[in-house]
């Protein structure tokens, strides 16, 4: 469970990076860090990186990370 928690912790951390108004170079390197990807890669995630921009690739992670989260919130609290 403290894994679990750990990544609800890092996800609302990085949604809230992603919803900032900081730069996306900023935002990639702040998401991608070891405090918060660090954290979030140890639960797998069905994740594409486009490798293109730092905005699309902030994006594509941030996807993922939200469809995740809904996933264990919904196995955790069903409703």
């Amino acid at each position: 469970m403290k894994r679990i928690n750990e990544f609800i912790a890092a996800a609302r951390n990085a949604i809230n990076i992603y919803e900032s108004n900081i730069s996306w170079e900023i935002k990639y390197h702040l998401i991608f860090s070891d405090e918060v990807s660090g954290v979030l890669n140890k639960i797998p995630l069905d994740y594409y990186d486009p490798d293109t921009s730092y905005q699309e690739d902030v994006m594509a992670y941030i996807a993922a990370i939200k469809e995740k989260l809904v996933e264990i919130e919904t196995a955790l609290w069903p409703s």
